[in-house]
């Protein structure tokens, strides 16, 4: 699951326990919100079921498919996000591109190097922001 990521809106309570740093109160308070509440739209609102620590735990390995951010569908953990926006748009995309042909292909002639240095940001990030986007 950690690999992948779930479906924070369809996953059952037995599949959410693999995730990194959810416990069974946490899985009981998510899937009583769903309940409540209906379908999570974005991973912002999941601050609002999780503690600052789990979200930080959690957050890179829950997704949010159909969304108010395109975004929270991938691995791309949130405090990369305005990286991966800059790159986007250095490329001529948006978020809303994700996981299209043309934005793969632009991916494949990044200069990877030069994009680290001029964003100030490590390889490791980097290549984690540009793996889900292709």
């Amino acid at each position: 699951v950690n690999s992948v990521g779930v479906n924070v809106n369809t996953a059952s309570s037995s599949l959410l326990k693999y995730v990194s740093g959810l416990t069974s109160k946490t899985i009981e308070k998510i899937i009583k919100y769903r309940e409540e509440c209906g379908k999570i739209l974005s991973r912002e609102e999941l601050k609002k079921i999780l503690s600052s620590k789990t979200y930080e735990q959690a957050i890179g390995f829950l997704r949010i498919v159909d969304g108010t951010e395109p975004l929270d569908m991938t691995a791309i953990h949130p405090e990369s996000y305005e990286a991966a926006k800059t790159i986007l748009e250095k490329l001529g995309f948006t978020s809303n591109d994700l996981g299209s042909a043309e934005l793969a292909e632009a991916v494949k002639s990044v200069d990877r190097a030069a994009l680290q240095q001029e964003l100030s940001i490590g390889e490791y990030t980097l290549n984690d922001i540009l793996e889900p986007t292709s």
